[in-house]
């Protein structure tokens, strides 16, 4: 299908119901042209992946959303630091990490029913 990729951080993220359509997860930042939705109803779930750069040796980690199916629905990257190849700012890894602590590499959502 296809990719489309932006760097920027979840600060400023919120939460908006739309009526009829249910809640979504917003990030909306103009000076970075980011504008991301992302509609709960739709996520049954998690899976934290820790995987290896295919331009360098070096670990990527990476938040896949999943649908009801188990599909992908979008996926959040941790990414270095521009201009370089798998340094991460202070505190990125960290972050991922203790999410991988808290929830293991897999975690289930509970469903929330829309009046739609």
């Amino acid at each position: 299908m296809g990719v489309l990729e932006s760097v920027t951080t979840l600060e400023g993220l919120f939460y908006h119901t739309l009526p009829g359509k249910g809640e979504y997860a917003n990030v909306i930042k103009a000076e970075e042209n980011v504008d991301f939705h992302l509609l709960l109803s739709s996520v049954s779930g998690a899976r934290l992946v820790t995987g290896k750069s295919m331009r360098g040796d070096f670990p990527t980690y990476t938040i896949r959303f999943l649908n009801a199916e188990k599909e992908v629905g979008a996926s959040v990257f941790v990414m270095w630091k521009p201009g370089t190849m798998g340094d991460y700012d202070n505190g990125q890894v960290d972050a991922y990490q203790s999410l991988v602590s808290k929830y293991a590499e897999e975690v289930s959502f509970a469903t929330t029913e829309y009046d739609i």
